[in-house]
């Protein structure tokens, strides 16, 4: 395999590339892209904030 036959490597979000092959139009990434910059989603991983801990053992 020559070095021109190989495609060069473009580093893709993998949201973008999997709209794309579902055939999904750029615009509707980009404006879901947009979205989420808007409405940031809440990072499952963060810390628990207190008032939340503080309701839940609460709740219990």
């Amino acid at each position: 395999m020559t070095e021109e036959s190989t495609p060069p490597k473009v580093d893709l979000p993998p949201s973008t590339f999997d709209s794309w092959k579902q055939g999904k139009s750029p615009r509707q990434d980009f404006d879901r892209m947009m979205f989420e910059a808007r409405h940031p989603v809440r990072d499952p991983d963060a810390p628990i904030e207190p008032s939340e801990f503080a309701r839940k053992a609460q709740e219990q």
